[in-house]
């Protein structure tokens, strides 16, 4: 799991596609804060991701990146 929105925001954007916000990246993990649900299952934790992520130019194999170090 990340520790902060500055790491996940680091992690997303060393990936050549996509660009997440420091905004969006401290809104994502306020919500993962917020509703801890959404991390402990990985469907839904892909999916909301997916939802944030697609948006910012991030591909499919990206966003499964990112889940997996949440999920570290």
């Amino acid at each position: 799991m990340f520790d902060s929105a500055n790491a996940l925001q680091d992690f997303a954007n060393s990936f050549r596609r996509g660009y997440l916000k420091a905004w969006k990246a401290n809104g994502i993990m306020m919500t993962i804060r917020d509703f801890p649900d959404i991390a402990t299952d990985p469907t839904r934790l892909r999916k909301y991701l997916s939802n944030c992520l697609i948006m910012e130019g991030f591909t499919d194999f990206e966003v499964e990146q990112i889940a997996k170090k949440f999920e570290e």
